[in-house]
């Protein structure tokens, strides 16, 4: 964390001179921060001689050290916040519903379709082998797993909640969007295969908050089918 507090403290660089203050010794201290020199300045001014010139110095370093504390302890209490808070109740709008707080993709499509799998959106695919099946056309209650890209660094998964035809389905995800809309819920968001062999390995998937289907193509892996079936789901004919 470089750069964000620094402190040069007080640094003789030789005997008095233009714009300088003799300290003990007779060393300048130009280095120190700016209500330091005007200290010394003002002790030169007096004549206070070095016995008070020491004290002035002696004031400075203690007044650098108690704003490199500050700075440091604001910068923790910052960085705690960050990372073990969350953000309150999240009102529904712009297309999205209202929530308890911030929710990402993966924790939101493992609750929401029972498939227990871990790490970020785009390593289920290789995660459900052997434990789940997968495959390339949707089911309700199945997870889409979209690709790592230069758009999703971390891939993205979303659970189908219907299928609507052989190139069109509804999913339930978490966190589409960016900006102040993140980690926002949207459910029944309409999701275009636009793959040359309908294989589902080439997406386009509605944007809430300009109403329509994005135009980013994004590439898939296909969909993880739960061990379990949704009862209350059903295929729309």
């Amino acid at each position: 964390m470089g750069g964000i507090l620094s402190q040069r403290g007080l640094s003789p660089i030789g005997r008095g001179g233009p714009g300088g203050c003799d300290g003990p010794g007779g060393e300048i201290f130009r280095r120190a921060p700016w209500p330091c020199r005007r200290r010394q300045r003002r002790g030169c001014r007096a004549s206070l001689g070095p016995r008070a010139s020491g004290e002035a110095r002696g004031g400075c370093q203690d007044l650098a050290g108690f704003i490199l504390r500050f700075g440091l302890l604001a910068l923790a209490g910052g960085l705690l916040s960050a990372c073990g808070s969350t953000r309150g109740p999240i009102s529904a709008g712009h297309g999205y519903e209202a929530s308890d707080g911030y929710q990402s993709c993966v924790p939101y499509a493992r609750a929401r379709s029972g498939i227990d799998l871990r790490g970020d959106g785009w390593q289920w695919w290789d995660a459900a082998l052997g434990r789940y099946d997968r495959g390339q056309q949707p089911r309700p209650g199945a997870v889409l797993v979209l690709q790592r890209s230069s758009r999703l660094r971390d891939g993205h998964v979303a659970v189908v909640s219907r299928v609507e035809g052989p190139r069109q389905i509804r999913v339930d995800h978490a966190n589409w969007a960016s900006g102040g809309l993140k980690g926002r819920v949207a459910r029944e968001q309409l999701v275009v295969d636009v793959s040359p062999r309908n294989d589902w390995s080439a997406v386009r998937v509605w944007y809430p908050p300009i109403s329509a289907v994005g135009n980013t193509v994004f590439p898939a892996y296909g969909f993880i089918h739960p061990t379990r079936r949704w009862a209350s789901a059903a295929l729309v004919d």
